[in-house]
C-alpha cells in the first residue's frame, strides 16, 4: 500500500500469488509509482489497484516499462484517477476463457478520471472479456488523452462466442 509518498520505484520485482492486490495504491496525490521489468501475476485481487479516495482535480502518475502483468483474479490494472502516465512494452494478459477485464481506467462511483495516459508497444490479450481496456464514461468530462501507439489487441472469441471489443467505453452498468 502506497500512501503520501513522493516517488516509489520498483525495478526487477516479482509480485506473485498475493492473497489480495499485487500493488495497491490508496493515496490520491502520490507523485509517482514507476515499474521497470516487473512481473505482477497470479494475485488474488488486482495486479495494480489504484483507488481514488476523494474527488481530486488531477490524478497521480503511474508508469510501467517492460512489465508482465497477467492472470490476476480481478484484472490486471484498476486505475481510478491518473494523470501523465505511460506504459511501454508491457504485456497485459488474462487466461483464455476468462471474463475478467485487463484494465479499467476511471470510476463512475467516485467521479474518477484520467488525463494523459499512453500505451506504447504494449500487448493486450484477454479471454472472453467484453473489453480488454474499459473506460467508464464520466459525464463530468474528466477522461482526456488516452493514446495507443503500436499496440496489439487479441481477444479469444473461441471461448464462448463474440464479437468482443478491445476498447470498451461505457457509462452504464458500472464496469
Amino acid at each position: 500500500s502506497v500512501n503520501n509518498n513522493a516517488q516509489i520505484n520498483f525495478k526487477n520485482v516479482d509480485i506473485e500469488a498475493c492473497a489480495g492486490d499485487g500493488i495497491q495504491i490508496t493515496d490520491d496525490l502520490f507523485q509517482s509509482v514507476n515499474l521497470h521489468c516487473c512481473n505482477i501475476a497470479g494475485n488474488g485481487g488486482w495486479g495494480i489497484n489504484q483507488l481514488q479516495q476523494s474527488d481530486v482535480l488531477y490524478g497521480s502518475q503511474l508508469n510501467g516499462t517492460d512489465c508482465l502483468i497477467e492472470g490476476n483474479a480481478l484484472g490486471d490494472m484498476n486505475a481510478q484517477s491518473l494523470s501523465a502516465s505511460h506504459f511501454s512494452g508491457c504485456h497485459f494478459e488474462q487466461a483464455i476463457g476468462s471474463t475478467v477485464k485487463n484494465i479499467i481506467l476511471g470510476n463512475l462511483i467516485t467521479n474518477g478520471r484520467f488525463r494523459g495516459i499512453s500505451f506504447e508497444g504494449c500487448f493486450f490479450n484477454g479471454g472472453s472479456a467484453t473489453g480488454l481496456v474499459s473506460v467508464p464514461y464520466n459525464n463530468a468530462g474528466n477522461q482526456e488523452g488516452l493514446t495507443f501507439d503500436g499496440c496489439s489487441f487479441f481477444v479469444d472469441v473461441g471461448a464462448g462466442g463474440g464479437p468482443f471489443a478491445a476498447l470498451n467505453i461505457a457509462g452504464i452498468n458500472g464496469l
